[in-house]
Order: C-alpha cells, then sequence, then structure tokens
C-alpha cells in the first residue's frame, strides 16, 4: 500500500466518523421527539454539545488534513471538485461552530437550569 492509499483510507474514515456521527445524533433526536421523548430529545442535544469540540470538530479537521495531503500528492488544488470540497468544508465548520454548538450550550444550560 502507498502513501496515497494510506492518506485516503484516513481521509474517508475520518469523513465517515465526522458526518456518520452528525447523523446519527440527528436521527436519534428526530426520533425521540417524534415519540414525544423530551428526555431523550434533551439527551440528544447536550451529547450534541459536548460532542462538538471533542469529536466532531477534531474529525473534520482531520478530514480537511488527509484531504489536503491527498491533493498535494495527486490532482493538487485547481481541480473544480476540490474547491467544491474546500468551500462545503468551510461552510459547515463555521455552522457547526457559530451556530450549532452556541445553540447546543445554550440549551445545555436551560436544561441544567
Amino acid at each position: 500500500m502507498d502513501w496515497y492509499s494510506i492518506v485516503k483510507l484516513l481521509h474517508i474514515l475520518s469523513a465517515t466518523l465526522w458526518v456518520g456521527g452528525g447523523f446519527t445524533l440527528m436521527v436519534l433526536a428526530t426520533l425521540a421527539d417524534r415519540a414525544g421523548n423530551i428526555q431523550g430529545t434533551l439527551q440528544a442535544m447536550r451529547a450534541t454539545g459536548e460532542l462538538g469540540n471533542r469529536f466532531f470538530a477534531p474529525m473534520s479537521m482531520l478530514t480537511l488534513a488527509f484531504g489536503l495531503i491527498m491533493c498535494s500528492f495527486w490532482v493538487g488544488f485547481s481541480e473544480l471538485w476540490v474547491l467544491i470540497g474546500l468551500a462545503g468544508y468551510a461552510t459547515t465548520f463555521c455552522i457547526g461552530m457559530f451556530v450549532f454548538k452556541p445553540t447546543a450550550d445554550r440549551m445545555g444550560a436551560m436544561i441544567a437550569r
């Protein structure tokens, strides 16, 4: 296995954990909300706030880092799909850090009170 294949594997694993973890939390919160389980909904919100900096931010950074390393090995940064990917990453990272995290923190504080 060459270096490019190893970096690509790590890129895919970190992206799967990042996106899959967020999707799983969203499904859990939706199921709890539809069932009328307020405690389950609050637990999902609390988990989102706690995992934001500990799990989702590092996984997103690793995804970016491995993607950049992969681009430096192979296609460079001039391909359109690479630029679209970087714009998508910047958008989701900013929404997560500046919208979802503060909202989850405020809700966690309200739950604690």
